[in-house]
């Protein structure tokens, strides 16, 4: 009888691999990580692409026609890529010579997700606040990508590393789209929770937006580890950041003028 129990378990296929696994995600560091992007997409698909622009629009604008509402958010957002391109190299120079990447990715994750709660407080007319806001959270969510990116090849090897970034953008995809669809029902159907008609609806998934992303970087912060940084030589660390950067701009010169 044992024997042919045996038989049985040997003849068994493997175990399906789940679907994490599939994705490139099969170590816990691996999926700590690529949560970010779960974390971060629900600003992207609420904020940047469904939620935000409409109510921009209609309520902190009200009033203003079509075109001036057009300008206000198109140089809101030229500013806030003018800002990240002039900073990214800086920061990330920066931590590449000091174990900071995982300090410097909550910072930038706390900016945007601060300034995503703050538009609760958007109301009629606010149009003011609302560029305020919207420039430090789209500041936010671009440097936190900046380290978030830059933890990857510390934490997968050089064959992984293409699959799980696969994977991140797949967890991101879905968590962007489960979040948007949460703050739609939210917004179109406010009496099954509870909430009032109005603006208010709307307010509240600026408010569920930031608590999500916040929620969902913790297991990067608590899983993914720090990478350990070889010691710098010849000069300050700071003042090595800030060289490295302006080398990388004189060769970008030189292939400019080739």
């Amino acid at each position: 009888m044992a024997e042919s129990t045996e038989v049985l378990d040997s003849s068994r296929p493997p175990a399906p691999r789940s679907i994490l696994s599939r994705l490139g995600l099969h170590r816990a560091e691996l999926r700590a990580w690529a949560m970010y992007d779960w974390a971060n997409s629900a600003f992207v698909t609420i904020v940047m692409a469904a939620v935000f622009p409409v109510y921009f629009g209609k309520v902190a604008n009200a009033g203003f026609d079509s075109s001036a509402i057009t300008a206000r958010l198109a140089a809101v957002n030229a500013l806030a890529i003018l800002i990240n391109a002039v900073a990214a190299p800086v920061l990330g120079a920066l931590a590449d010579r000091r174990p900071i990447k995982k300090k410097l990715l909550a910072v930038f994750m706390l900016l945007g997700a601060s300034s995503t709660a703050g538009m609760f407080f958007i109301t009629e007319g606010r149009w003011m606040l609302a560029c305020g806001l919207l420039l430090a959270a789209n500041v936010g969510a671009a440097g936190s990508f900046v380290f978030y990116n830059a933890l990857l090849p510390h934490i997968a090897t050089d064959d992984e590393t293409d699959r799980v970034s696969a994977g991140g953008f797949a967890l991101g995809y879905i968590g962007g789209g489960l979040a948007l669809l949460i703050s739609l029902a939210i917004i179109l159907k406010p009496d099954l929770v509870g909430i009032p008609r109005g603006t208010l609806p709307s307010r509240i998934v600026f408010l569920f937006t930031a608590a999500w992303w916040a929620l969902f970087t913790l297991p990067l912060l608590l899983k993914v580890p720090e990478p350990a940084i070889a010691p710098a030589h010849g000069g300050s660390k700071p003042l090595n950041a800030v060289r490295q950067v302006f080398r990388t701009l004189a060769e970008l010169r030189t292939y400019r003028g080739a």
